[in-house]
């Protein structure tokens, strides 16, 4: 194969891939359950343990969109079909504003021990030589709080309701936490050859409970709630050293195999935990 052709296929290879990767991640109808401990969908699931008192007062997807820039999409309203922006993989600059972002709101803890979220995956990687076209061989993940602001983590103060908002807040709170997670390199669920079926990513109870970092507002009894802050990160696993979108393309080369696939979203349910910690 001449080294042109081979170069088509992995800009072909990456570009629908990626255009697809998250596309059944919160398709389908997506509600609050009764209990107000679970914001769910089709193929994906924010829940807490069920042991615990943590409940999800708001749940966004935010991303970037080639159209309209930074939105926020409320997944408990249901009906939504979010994708992640694809990567390019020649002109990689173009690749900042590629991270998926599930913000959340979340009130009911134990201050004294840590918040934690699982990450569940397929588990599977490599068929042989060549790697499966799933979401979590290409990605990794982060659990932060704070948004970065001229240089400085600061607490995301910013709200909003309703859904696809282009609005201020939502803008600030995007490039806020885009520059933040730009100081993480995240958890891959690939490590060399070796692949896990989950991560288990922890925020200090010291570091997210911080006094700086609870917020109140008031629920529909007129109650204050006190609440934090977190945001789950899903981005392509790209480093100095690792690339594993580019691992992902040259596992096929030489294979006589089509790689022009989307991926399989396997990552399908994040547990959140209030646990360990100072107990």
């Amino acid at each position: 194969m001449k080294k042109r052709t081979k170069t088509n296929l992995k800009i072909a290879g990456a570009t629908s891939m990626c255009l697809f990767a998250l596309t059944s991640l919160f398709t389908g109808t997506i509600a609050w359950f009764s209990s107000n401990q679970s914001v769910s969908g089709s193929g994906m699931s924010v829940t807490v343990d069920p042991g615990s008192q943590l409940q999800i007062l708001s749940c966004y997807a935010v991303r970037y969109d080639g159209n309209y820039g930074a939105i926020a999409i409320d997944v408990s309203s249901g009906n939504e079909n979010i994708t992640m922006s694809e990567y390019d993989y020649i002109f990689t600059d173009r690749n900042v504003n590629t991270p998926l972002f599930i913000r959340m709101e979340i009130s009911g803890f134990d201050s004294t021990k840590d918040l934690t979220v699982n990450i569940p995956c397929s588990g599977s990687y490599k068929n042989g030589n060549v790697v499966e076209p799933y979401l979590s061989n290409v990605v990794s993940a982060k659990f932060m709080r704070g948004i970065k602001v001229n240089g400085t983590v600061v607490p995301d103060a910013n709200t909003w309701t309703g859904n696809n908002q282009t609005t201020a807040p939502v803008i600030n709170s995007y490039n806020g936490m885009l520059a933040h997670a730009a100081d993480d390199t995240g958890t891959p669920f690939v490590n060399g050859n070796s692949k896990v079926d989950s991560v288990t990513l922890t925020l200090n109870a010291a570091h997210i409970f911080d006094q700086n970092y609870i917020f109140t507002k008031q629920d529909a009894n007129q109650n204050n709630i006190n609440y934090v802050v977190a945001f789950v990160v899903l981005d392509y696993h790209v480093t100095n050293n690792v690339n594993l979108v580019t691992s992902y393309l040259d596992s096929y080369e030489g294979q006589g195999i089509d790689h022009s696939l989307s991926f399989t979203s396997d990552i399908q349910r994040m547990m959140l935990r209030n646990e360990g910690g100072n107990e």
